[in-house]
């Protein structure tokens, strides 16, 4: 058998020659990605940035001063050491981002403000406005509404984007503007996903590890291409304590912004979505169980009754109480809705159209579309839908299903 011979030398040679033609355009690639992308994250905090805010909250801060010591004799002091005093100071600045150029509306994180019930706004212009109203429209969400006077200014609102759309691995930028007027921002993905499948996931917070520090908290959280998909929170140890999160930070949802600011009525209030029932709490693998019907609401219009087991909503699974919730109280008002009902063991649909929640009634105001806008023109916003009137005609809801005649799926 005739053996072959390798010359290893001149292999090595011949694959050393090759890795040196090689690697430089690998390394090539690779930093035209990276300017790729530095490019696009220039170029989306170029076109969010005429909308970011500076948010100084105003309050009394505790200051220490030191009383001189009277001297009366070598090496004798009386007197001297700390005079606890307060003032009216700016207390550290946070961001937000501009909803409505024609109002002055500004969304931020509540954290931002430290409890302070004033603050001023200060524009990327340099220009400063104080808050003519502060609205903690939902504590739940940490979500504040700020209205200042727009009279005289060139403002811009901010561009939307569905943060339903998003997916783990997603690229995002938290964006803010310092006190000094200097944009600000950092880069990251979304770090969890959500599950479409299942009601009131899209108003869940979003989850990221771009980074969010004490100036940027309240600021848009933008995709790629300079769109608003979040609201970034405060961390906790901005104020006091810690934070769990370690390095992940949340923000509020644009679905929940959007459905917010688009029902606010001016003073602290928002038009929510009304079923009508209380929930038994607790997360179960199938369905929610309702505890009590209120008289005179679309839950007993629609014949849901108390050990009802409600499974989904327009066909997405509910699995607690708090989902349920969110979907019925973001749904614009008067919109047709769908449940599915177990009751003794048998399934029926339920439908039924949210009205206002009864502590929140009155004419709404409402945001620009997901898209730019300019705030000089007068366009007619696109209106949500009215809730019928007390002396409608219900023919148009179904009525209640008696236990013996429960309509089978």
């Amino acid at each position: 058998m005739r053996r072959i011979g390798i010359n290893r030398s001149r292999t090595i040679r011949r694959l050393a020659v090759a890795a040196i033609l090689i690697l430089p355009g690998v390394a090539a690639h690779a930093q035209g990605e990276a300017e790729g992308l530095s490019a696009r994250i220039r170029k989306a905090t170029a076109r969010v940035g005429p909308a970011v805010v500076s948010i100084r909250p105003l309050g009394v801060v505790p200051q220490v001063g030191v009383a001189p010591p009277i001297v009366i004799a070598p090496f004798v002091r009386i007197g001297g050491g700390p005079i606890p005093t307060g003032r009216v100071e700016r207390m550290p600045a946070g961001s937000g981002v501009i909803l409505d150029a024609r109002r002055g509306l500004v969304a931020t994180s509540g954290n931002v403000l430290r409890g302070s019930r004033q603050a001023e706004v200060v524009l990327p212009d340099g220009s400063i406005r104080p808050a003519l109203r502060i609205n903690p429209v939902d504590p739940d969400t940490d979500l504040v509404l700020i209205e200042f006077d727009p009279n005289g200014l060139e403002l811009v609102q901010a561009e939307w984007a569905e943060s339903r759309a998003l997916q783990l691995g997603d690229r995002v930028v938290a964006v803010g503007r310092s006190e000094k007027g200097k944009m600000l921002a950092s880069t990251g993905i979304v770090s969890a996903s959500i599950d479409p499948s299942e009601a009131g996931t899209e108003l869940e917070p979003i989850q990221t590890d771009a980074l969010v520090t004490a100036e940027t908290a309240g600021g848009p959280l933008v995709n790629l291409e300079g769109q608003v998909v979040g609201i970034s929170q405060a961390r906790g140890d901005f104020v006091v304590g810690g934070d769990s999160r370690d390095g992940f930070r949340l923000a509020i949802p644009e679905t929940l912004v959007r459905r917010i600011a688009g029902g606010f009525l001016g003073d602290s209030r928002s038009q929510h979505g009304y079923l009508g029932v209380t929930l038994e709490p607790g997360r179960r693998l199938k369905g929610v169980v309702v505890a009590s019907v209120s008289a005179d609401s679309p839950a007993e219009e629609a014949g849901l009754a108390p050990g009802d087991r409600i499974l989904s909503i327009d066909g997405r699974v509910v699995r607690e109480a708090q989902a349920l919730s969110r979907a019925v109280e973001m749904a614009a008002i008067g919109q047709e809705m769908t449940l599915v009902v177990e009751r003794n063991g048998k399934k029926f649909e339920a439908r039924f159209h949210p009205r206002p929640r009864p502590d929140a009634l009155g004419p709404s105001t409402h945001l620009p579309p997901l898209r730019s806008a300019d705030p000089r023109e007068e366009a007619a916003p696109e209106a949500i839908p009215a809730p019928p009137e007390p002396d409608q005609p219900k023919s148009n809801l179904p009525p209640a299903l008696p236990e013996g005649d429960l309509k089978p799926l």
